[in-house]
């Protein structure tokens, strides 16, 4: 399993904090031309370094064992205003804090390559030594993450190809309501401990049922993002990204927020009534999925088997 470095967020109160500050420091030992101490640079190198310790630590953190941090290494993947790459990372200030980090004996590097059919494999990166040493004490802790910019996303298909492709989101009113009402939600669910009340023992045993599956479960990524399709902000729009969405529904009833139980709230019948709101009518009594028509097989209707 891998957590991509484009996924990671940063806590409002590191517990890493002085692993962060060593790690600058060997950066700023390397003197490069283009790393003078300005404030732009300063604030580059900080980030670079922080976004390495904290993502090594939530991938740390997953429940499937021996999750790797991704990030690729390519310069084309870091662009500061295009929306589809990374652009909160210097890339010459990344390279050197990877360098760090394998120089101070705390990562496992694998470098990312090209296969022979042309398949990009990036660079994945593990914790080891001291860094390791230090996840290990600190165990799995709940942290409150400073929300970046809310995500809106429009997708479509290549007429061609037929792969789905992300389109920019178009600079209007609508979709700035929908990025400030998206990080008001964001920012309030950051505030909440959205846990799974098991023993240690069902957790690996979800950890194995996800193995299978490109999901991290990390509990304090709960960042939603909308998503749109068919390249219109009229179809789709539904929210994900909470770790909680991806769960077997086995495992949901033991949900908790704050240490408190929860419970799922279904709608009877829902569509059929909302169609019968839209239209002004009156919604009959009696099941509204019933429409008359019997099978063979199942002369006598049964709500509970649906037939």
């Amino acid at each position: 399993m891998e957590l991509n470095i484009g996924s990671v967020l940063l806590p409002r109160f590191s517990l890493l904090r002085s692993e962060r500050q060593a790690l600058e420091q060997w950066c700023e030992s390397q003197k490069k031309l283009w790393y003078r101490n300005r404030s732009k640079s300063i604030s580059s190198r900080q980030d670079a370094c922080a976004y390495l310790i904290e993502g090594l630590y939530q991938a740390w953190c997953c429940i499937t064992p021996r999750t790797a941090l991704e990030i690729p290494l390519h310069s084309g993947s870091y662009h500061a205003s295009r929306f589809d790459a990374i652009n909160h990372l210097s890339h010459q200030f990344v390279l050197v804090a990877i360098d760090g980090l394998e120089a101070l004996g705390w990562a496992y590097i694998k470098r990312g390559y090209k296969t022979a059919d042309g398949k990009k494999v990036i660079t994945r990166i593990l914790p080891m030594g001291p860094l390791l040493l230090r996840f290990q004490e600190l165990g799995l802790q709940w942290q409150e993450l400073v929300q970046s910019r809310p995500k809106i996303l429009i997708r479509n298909k290549d007429p061609h190809t037929r792969r789905v492709m992300q389109m920019p989101p178009p600079d209007s009113s609508e979709v700035k309501r929908m990025q400030r009402n998206l990080h008001a939600i964001n920012c309030f669910l950051a505030q909440q401990a959205i846990c799974l009340h098991m023993s240690n023992e069902h957790l690996k045993d979800l950890g194995r049922d996800l193995s299978g599956i490109e999901f991290t479960l990390i509990f304090t990524h709960i960042t939603l993002r909308r998503i749109f399709s068919r390249g219109s902000l009229k179809k789709g729009g539904r929210f994900y990204g909470g770790w909680w969405e991806n769960i077997p529904s086995k495992f949901r009833p033991y949900l908790t927020i704050n240490g408190f139980a929860t419970g799922e709230v279904d709608f009877s019948e829902l569509h059929p009534r909302l169609l019968y709101l839209l239209n002004n009518q009156p919604v009959p009594t009696g099941d509204l999925y019933d429409d008359g028509w019997r099978s063979p097989e199942f002369p006598e209707y049964n709500a509970k088997l649906e037939p």
